[in-house]
């Protein structure tokens, strides 16, 4: 079974795999064949359990049965048996979260060994280990990633130590020497030397030459820029060449909104370094999304990470993300706007570094509150669809057969008189279980309300259940 969802029984009957609403499964009308839950331990495979289920008394119809439930529900893993063996025990245990939390994440059935093989086969490259830079590499070391280097050869400095970054020990020393060792200290058998291989994703903390940027993208390699300082982090874009914005897309873009935006970059870049104002707290939360967005790219090539067109900034005291667009900009060569960017990217065209400007070709804040929620200056963002709610059926099964179904939480979306009963807080009149459909197991017909307000309630009856829902129009 998932490790990354407890169990627990609901009544003798129902076990609930899951605590929380949105990710939780309840499956009812176990009776004895529950003890065919406690051979799951991963020791067995699936012929081996349903052998040793007939110990128990349990036939293995009725064996089949229950898993054929379970991996529907999405509450068991099956882990391969080449990948088990190649991880030494201390990696296995160590990784197992990294692991459960993929499974869970992206929906695997495997426990996550998908995920962890695309992980421990990247090498990513981080330019500048400061406190920002360290972290991030400590970060991906320590998730699975299995090639680790960062490039920066000025000395650390009293400023640059950080808790998951460099010590004290590192003091005077090369930052990537030091951003090295707090690699090896997180995760002893990650490779930490740059050996001229093209990495899969380069990580750009602070402000970069516009030399390097042009070489990624005239090598095709995928970057992601982060930088902290005022009291604001910043992470992004995540640049695919061209497929989004480039770094030199955003620099036009502020450009447009201030002719001199040139100038003030110029200075930025060359001037002297000192003490920035990123205190621990931001430094950490910065590279945690950064990292964060990194696994992203590299557990889901394919997908449009939130970063591609766009970037998340913090902004002190505000301990609250936002997003901004970046639209690809017509005049750079990076040939992003000719592709048409991203496919999934949200905003108004563009965005400006100067808050003050609104209309076209100014601010592409996407959220007032939070990331990517409310409205603001642009285009709202995507709205994903919400979690939990979606009643799981299965063909054969009538009344009294094991069922399962997700839990429905507060905001979920409701499909079925089970999610709505479980959402409303309403219950069944009868003892026990969960409220069964009439007749052969379906819904149903689907009825419009004719009520007006919002607070009004309706109800129906499925011939054992009289449930009570919140008006949403439609069921």
């Amino acid at each position: 079974m998932k490790t990354g969802l407890l169990p627990v029984w609901r009544d003798r009957d129902t076990l609930q795999f899951g605590v929380d609403p949105r990710r939780a499964v309840a499956v009812a009308g176990l009776g004895q064949t529950a003890a065919v839950l406690a051979l799951l331990d991963g020791s067995r495979d699936r012929d081996a359990v349903v052998a040793a289920a007939r110990e128990y008394g349990v036939p293995a119809a009725a064996a089949e049965r229950v898993l054929a439930v379970l991996a529907s529900a999405g509450v068991l893993d099956d882990f391969p048996a080449r990948t088990h063996g190649s991880l030494p025990m201390p990696l296995r245990a160590r990784l197992a979260p990294e692991m459960a939390t993929a499974a869970l994440a992206y929906e695997e059935g495997d426990g996550g060994a998908r995920t962890l093989a695309r992980r421990r086969g990247a090498y990513v490259r981080v330019h500048g280990a400061g406190r920002t830079g360290a972290c991030v590499a400590s970060f991906l070391a320590a998730s699975g990633v299995g090639h680790v280097s960062c490039t920066d050869p000025s000395p650390a400095e009293p400023a640059d130590l950080a808790p998951a970054g460099l010590v004290l020990a590192d003091l005077g020393s090369p930052r990537e020497e030091g951003a090295a060792r707090a690699v090896s200290r997180a995760a002893p058998e990650v490779l930490t030397v740059d050996d001229g291989t093209a990495p899969d994703l380069v990580i750009l903390t602070g402000l970069t030459l516009p030399g390097l940027t042009s070489q990624l993208i005239r090598d095709r390699v995928p970057h992601l820029a982060l930088r902290t300082g005022e009291a604001i982090g910043v992470v992004g874009p995540l640049v695919r060449p061209g497929r989004s914005a480039c770094l030199h897309c955003v620099d036009l873009r502020k450009a447009d909104a201030d002719p001199l935006w040139p100038k003030v970059l110029a200075q930025a870049t060359f001037a002297p370094p000192g003490p920035q104002a990123c205190d621990t707290v931001l430094a950490a939360m910065t590279a945690t999304l950064a990292a964060a967005q990194a696994l992203a790219f590299l557990d889901r090539p394919d997908s449009v990470p939130v970063t591609a067109d766009g970037t998340l900034e913090l902004v002190l005291p505000d301990w609250q993300w936002r997003r901004r667009t970046w639209r690809p900009h017509p005049a750079c060569d990076c040939g992003a706007s000719a592709a048409g960017g991203s496919p999934d990217a949200s905003g108004a065209g563009c965005a400006s570094g100067f808050g003050g400007a609104s209309g076209s070709g100014a601010s592409g804040w996407s959220g007032s509150r939070g990331m990517g929620d409310g409205a603001g200056y642009g285009a709202p963002a995507p709205r994903l669809p919400r979690p939990g709610g979606r009643r799981r059926r299965y063909p054969g099964r009538g009344a009294g057969r094991i069922r399962a179904h997700r839990r429905a939480g507060p905001g979920a979306q409701h499909h079925g008189p089970a999610s709505a009963l479980a959402a409303s807080g309403t219950r069944r009149q009868r003892s026990g279980g969960f409220p069964s459909l009439a007749g052969d197991g379906s819904a149903p017909p689907a009825r419009r309300c004719r009520c007006t307000s919002p607070l009004m309630r309706w109800r129906w009856r499925t011939g054992r259940a009289r449930v009570a829902v919140p008006c949403s129009g439609t069921w």
